[in-house]
């Protein structure tokens, strides 16, 4: 008590300044001071102006109904802003005030998810909120933020390219069987097989340098056919006998032509994984593991003349291009 006594004055006085804080904060929030939101006969439609389609767009991008007075301070309403030059309130999304024309000027990543305005509006994201950074666009299992560090398209589901992700396709070609004729008479057929040369009738065998039969020689057709000649301004009649000929371990029949290189009927493709590897020769029909993204990868097609390989990934078509 009397301690009370001593300092009563001191007490009171904090008492009286505690009160009147109070009064003054009451005052402050009953009586925010408000305008009344006019839109101009620019605000209207903004159109080329903004990132949205319209005014009534930006407003809806806020997620609130806009009140017909409005807090006079911004902070209180974050689908607004204030222009910098004639201070009237504007959608806080358009590039262009509606009211006076000032350009206004954002940071390059104004919902600050990583990923810049204008790679955001390219390609129809929503560049004033964060919200789609980690979602995927496309549905190829790449987020819009790993598609915008790859520079790829995050609305198109074939990029960017899974295969070339984890495989490279060193080239695309046609081969050649180890054997092929150089000449053919009804004495004799001359082949080489692997370098050696070989010979042979209808009906023989030819073996390995082990002596395990490979081909089979089957029927000899004579052939001439007669071929412009331009060193000599003439036609000449070159050898293009034919004989047939079956490959023992598949059982496909196939014909060798005098002089000519003899091709499989197939298409094949060298690939090396990117991870490190051993080199690859797949055919069409292979599947590819595709580790990173834990896909099944069928090779459909191949073309030796645009050297190109076709993919399949649960339905999307990737097409890929050999090195060489």
């Amino acid at each position: 008590m009397n301690v009370l006594k001593q300092h009563w004055e001191k007490i009171l006085l904090a008492v009286v300044a505690i009160v009147a804080l109070l009064v003054i904060a009451l005052s402050l929030v009953s009586s925010v001071e408000t305008d009344t939101f006019s839109k101009g006969k620019n605000a209207e439609k903004i159109l080329d102006n903004s990132a949205l389609d319209s005014y009534k767009e930006s407003i809806k991008l806020a997620g609130i109904k806009v009140p017909e007075k409005l807090a006079s301070n911004p902070f209180l309403h974050n689908e607004l802003q204030y222009c910098t030059k004639c201070k009237k309130l504007q959608p806080k999304w358009s590039r262009v005030c509606p009211e006076c024309g000032t350009t206004v000027s954002y940071k390059k990543d104004a919902d600050g998810d990583g990923i810049p305005n204008k790679w955001e509006q390219k390609y129809g994201l929503n560049w004033t909120s964060p919200d789609d950074a980690n979602l995927d666009s496309d549905g190829d299992g790449i987020s819009n933020l790993e598609e915008y560090k790859r520079d790829s398209d995050p609305t198109n589901p074939l990029d960017p390219n899974i295969i070339l992700d984890e495989y490279t396709v060193l080239k695309v070609y046609r081969p050649t069987r180890p054997i092929m004729m150089v000449k053919c008479s009804k004495a004799s057929i001359q082949l080489k097989y692997k370098g050696r040369t070989k010979f042979a009738n209808e009906g023989k065998e030819i073996k390995d340098n082990k002596g395990k039969p490979i081909y089979k020689v089957g029927t000899a057709t004579f052939k001439k056919v007669g071929v412009w000649n331009k060193m000599i301004n003439s036609t000449q009649n070159v050898d293009k006998s034919e004989v047939t000929v079956t490959d023992l371990a598949s059982g496909d029949v196939f014909t060798l032509v005098v002089g000519e290189t003899n091709y499989y009927d197939y298409v094949e493709a060298q690939i090396q994984p990117k991870a490190g590897g051993e080199i690859e020769i797949i055919k069409k029909g292979a599947v590819l593991d595709l580790k990173k993204y834990k896909e099944k990868a069928k090779l459909e097609s191949l073309d030796e003349n645009s050297r190109e390989c076709v993919f399949d990934v649960k339905g999307r078509k990737y097409k890929v291009k050999a090195n060489k």
